[in-house]
C-alpha cells in the first residue's frame, strides 16, 4: 500500500460476517468490491483466477446471487449480483473507501501475497485515534466548543480553551487573562 497506515476495520457494522469471509480468503472481499462497482474496479486474475470458485463461496455466505453458467463452453460467468444483505455489506465497504485500499494492494501482486498484504494493512481492532476522539467530544460536553475552540469570560477573567489532535495525541491550548494583571498566559 502506498500509505502504510494501519486500516482499522473494528468499527464496522458487518464485522463478524467480514472477518468470517476473510478467515477464507481474504480476496473475497475484494470480489464484493468489484461485483458492487465493475464500472470503477477492475478485476485482476491474479487475486481471482477463477471467477466461479470465488462466486461460489460468497453465495455460502448469503452475500451474492449466483447462478453458475450454463452448459454451453461459450458462456461466461454472467449472473453474478448482490443479495439485500451483500448491497449493504458493499455499502459499508465502500463507505469506508475499503474498496479503494484493497485496489492499492493489487500492484505486483498474485493471490498469496495479496492475504500476506491484507493483514499486514488491515486490522479488526478499533482505531485507537477513536478513543480520542470520544475524548474530545466528552469535553465538549463540558465546554460548548464550536470548531474546537472555547471562550469563557465572567468579571473581566477571559479564558480561551483550543483542542486539536495530533497523531494519537490530544493538544489543548490555554490562554488565560486576568484583570489582576496586564499579562496573557499560554501554555
Amino acid at each position: 500500500m502506498r500509505n502504510n497506515k494501519m486500516i482499522y476495520l473494528g468499527n464496522l457494522t458487518y464485522l463478524n460476517t467480514i472477518k468470517n469471509i476473510i478467515e477464507k480468503d481474504p480476496s473475497l472481499i475484494y470480489l464484493i468490491c468489484y461485483i458492487g462497482d465493475s464500472t470503477k474496479i477492475t478485476l485482476d486474475s491474479r487475486i481471482i483466477p477463477n471467477i466461479e470458485i470465488e462466486c461460489r463461496e460468497l453465495h455460502n455466505f448469503s452475500v451474492i446471487d449466483y447462478n453458475p453458467p450454463s452448459e454451453r463452453p461459450t458462456h461466461d460467468v454472467s449472473n453474478i449480483t448482490l443479495t439485500r444483505f451483500g448491497k449493504h455489506l458493499f455499502d459499508e465497504l465502500k463507505s469506508y473507501e475499503i474498496c479503494k485500499k484493497l485496489e492499492e494492494l493489487l500492484d505486483f501482486q498474485n493471490k498469496e501475497s495479496f492475504s500476506r498484504s491484507f493483514y499486514q494493512n488491515f486490522s479488526f481492532e478499533t482505531d485507537p485515534s477513536d478513543d480520542i476522539i470520544k475524548e474530545i467530544c466528552k469535553v465538549k460536553k463540558i465546554f460548548p466548543i464550536a470548531n474546537n475552540h472555547h471562550e469563557y469570560d465572567k468579571d473581566g477573567n477571559h479564558l480561551t480553551i483550543e483542542y486539536e489532535k495530533i497523531n494519537d495525541e490530544i493538544i489543548a491550548k490555554l490562554m488565560i487573562q486576568c484583570t489582576c494583571s496586564n499579562v496573557l498566559i499560554e501554555n
